[in-house]
Formats: C-alpha cells, structure tokens, sequence
C-alpha cells in the first residue's frame, strides 16, 4: 500500500485561498470615468417594442437615403434584406431575399392589403408607387401574424 503526501496538495490549495482573500482586500478609487458614445444607427432606426423580429424605416430615414426608385428598392436598407435589380429604373427585374428565402416565398402588403400576384407570388415594383410617397416601412421577418393577409 502507498503513502501519499499530502503536504503538495495542502499547500497549493491554501495558497490559492489565501491569494483570493489578499485580493479582495486591495481596492483603489479610479476616480470619474466618462463613457462618449454614438446613438444606434444615428437616429435612423427605430427601436421596436413588438414580440416577433421587425425593422422599421422610417419617412426621415427614407430622405436621408440616396435615390430609390420604389418601396422594395428602400427595403435594401433594412437588415437580414439583399435586394438587386438588372434594371436601373427600378420598374422591372428587382429580385429580393430575406434571410434565405426568394422574393416569391416572402409576402408583401401595402396598408394591410397583400400585393403579391395570385398566380405565382410575384411582385411588380412598379405598381407599388414612388418611394417618396411611403410614410415608413417595416419588414417583420419569421411567419406571419394571425390576422395577417399571407399564408
């Protein structure tokens, strides 16, 4: 049978408990500390207070973008949105994802009234009217609500 030594052991174990007891006992005043900073998204993002994941641009944030030529062409600047058009009008040929899923497996509506076609879930950017006639817009990514107009 073999005698441990437990001498090794003890010491290492109170001298990790006593280096925690010395260090608490040290304590120094830093005196004032001042924390500058910049406000999130500098005005321009709204902060939301609805249960489900929802970016919101507002008519302010719209101005200060550059030129869009329709709402879904404003939707590029809304996280978890990439939005890409091969025409520089605007008025056909805008394709959109949202975090993964195409342009016509996501729902749009305008004042609650869906805008999507009834065939084939499309959407033509140039029936949605002029961006600057917009008030704000808001994308609420995950499944629809329960009154809501999309499946």
């Amino acid at each position: 049978m073999k005698n441990f030594n437990y001498s090794g052991i003890a010491l290492a174990v109170v001298s990790a408990l006593l280096s925690g007891a010395s260090l608490a006992a040290e304590s120094s005043d830093v005196g004032e500390i001042n924390v500058k900073g910049q406000s999130l998204g500098g005005g321009l993002m709204v902060q939301e207070d609805s249960g489900k994941a929802r970016s919101t641009l507002t008519k302010e944030a719209m101005e200060k973008a550059p030129g869009a030529s329709n709402a879904i062409d404003m939707l590029k600047y809304t996280p978890g949105m990439n939005v890409n058009s091969n025409d520089a009008s605007g008025l056909s040929g805008i394709d959109y994802t949202m975090r993964g899923m195409n342009s016509d497996q996501i729902g749009l509506s305008m004042d609650g009234i869906p805008i999507n076609d009834s065939g084939n879930y499309a959407v033509y950017p140039n029936l949605l009217g002029d961006a600057e006639n917009l008030e704000q817009i808001f994308v609420t990514q995950g499944s629809s609500e329960a009154d809501g107009p999309h499946i």
